[in-house]
Protein backbone atom coordinates (compact mmCIF):
# COMPACT_ATOMS: atom_id res chain seq x y z
CA UNK A 1 0.00 0.00 0.00
CA UNK A 2 1.12 3.25 -1.03
CA UNK A 3 1.92 5.26 2.38
CA UNK A 4 2.32 8.90 0.64
CA UNK A 5 0.79 10.46 -2.56
CA UNK A 6 1.29 13.83 -4.05
CA UNK A 7 -0.12 15.04 -6.98
CA UNK A 8 1.71 17.00 -9.68
CA UNK A 9 -0.32 19.78 -8.83
CA UNK A 10 0.90 19.63 -5.13
CA UNK A 11 4.47 18.93 -6.01
CA UNK A 12 4.93 22.18 -8.30
CA UNK A 13 3.27 23.98 -5.53
CA UNK A 14 5.72 22.28 -2.70
CA UNK A 15 8.51 23.21 -5.17
CA UNK A 16 7.64 26.64 -5.61
CA UNK A 17 7.17 27.46 -2.27
CA UNK A 18 10.45 25.73 -1.37
CA UNK A 19 12.32 27.56 -3.91
CA UNK A 20 13.80 30.55 -2.16
CA UNK A 21 13.82 29.37 1.41
CA UNK A 22 16.80 28.67 3.32
CA UNK A 23 17.01 26.52 6.34
CA UNK A 24 14.86 23.20 6.58
CA UNK A 25 13.20 21.80 3.85
CA UNK A 26 11.35 18.92 5.48
CA UNK A 27 7.65 19.08 4.92
CA UNK A 28 6.36 18.04 8.58
CA UNK A 29 2.67 16.27 7.98
CA UNK A 30 0.65 16.26 11.44
CA UNK A 31 -2.93 16.46 13.50
CA UNK A 32 -4.46 19.81 12.54
CA UNK A 33 -6.63 19.25 15.93
CA UNK A 34 -7.21 22.85 16.72
CA UNK A 35 -9.10 23.16 13.37
CA UNK A 36 -10.38 19.74 13.31
CA UNK A 37 -9.59 16.05 12.84
CA UNK A 38 -7.63 16.79 9.16
CA UNK A 39 -3.74 16.81 8.80
CA UNK A 40 -1.85 20.68 7.95
CA UNK A 41 1.74 20.59 6.84
CA UNK A 42 4.71 22.97 7.97
CA UNK A 43 8.28 23.67 7.70
CA UNK A 44 10.11 21.44 10.54
CA UNK A 45 13.01 18.90 10.95
CA UNK A 46 12.68 15.28 11.62
CA UNK A 47 12.42 14.09 15.09
CA UNK A 48 12.88 10.69 16.36
CA UNK A 49 9.26 9.39 16.09
CA UNK A 50 9.00 10.25 12.54
CA UNK A 51 9.75 8.42 9.52
CA UNK A 52 11.25 9.97 6.85
CA UNK A 53 9.52 9.70 3.20
CA UNK A 54 11.02 11.10 0.23
CA UNK A 55 8.65 11.78 -3.35
CA UNK A 56 10.25 13.45 -6.07
CA UNK A 57 13.09 14.33 -4.02
CA UNK A 58 10.91 16.28 -1.54
CA UNK A 59 11.38 14.85 2.07
CA UNK A 60 8.18 14.86 4.06
CA UNK A 61 8.39 13.63 7.95
CA UNK A 62 5.51 12.47 9.75
CA UNK A 63 5.17 10.68 13.12
CA UNK A 64 5.27 6.88 13.38
CA UNK A 65 1.71 6.13 14.79
CA UNK A 66 0.05 9.32 13.38
CA UNK A 67 1.30 7.47 9.99
CA UNK A 68 -0.22 3.89 10.86
CA UNK A 69 -3.75 5.86 11.67
CA UNK A 70 -3.90 8.12 8.56
CA UNK A 71 -2.50 5.77 5.62
CA UNK A 72 -2.32 6.29 3.47
CA UNK A 73 -2.36 10.36 3.08
CA UNK A 74 -2.71 12.31 -0.44
CA UNK A 75 -1.65 15.69 -1.13
CA UNK A 76 -3.36 17.47 -3.86
CA UNK A 77 -3.03 21.50 -4.24
CA UNK A 78 -6.75 22.97 -5.58
CA UNK A 79 -8.42 25.99 -6.50
CA UNK A 80 -11.83 26.63 -6.10
CA UNK A 81 -13.98 30.14 -5.89
CA UNK A 82 -10.49 32.26 -5.99
CA UNK A 83 -9.34 29.98 -3.49
CA UNK A 84 -6.80 27.86 -3.30
CA UNK A 85 -4.28 25.45 -0.94
CA UNK A 86 -3.55 22.61 -0.49
CA UNK A 87 -5.71 19.60 0.43
CA UNK A 88 -4.73 16.50 2.40
CA UNK A 89 -6.81 13.57 2.38
CA UNK A 90 -6.47 10.32 4.45
CA UNK A 91 -7.94 7.33 6.28
CA UNK A 92 -8.42 9.16 9.68
CA UNK A 93 -11.90 9.52 10.76
CA UNK A 94 -13.48 13.11 9.53
CA UNK A 95 -15.77 13.30 12.80
CA UNK A 96 -19.27 14.67 11.81
CA UNK A 97 -22.53 16.04 13.73
CA UNK A 98 -23.82 13.62 16.42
Amino acid sequence: MMILDVTEKADAAIRQFLENRTGSSTIRILRQNALGPGLAMVIDEPGEKDLTVTVRNIVFAINRDLLNKARPIRIDFVEYGGRKGFLLTSSLPTGGCG
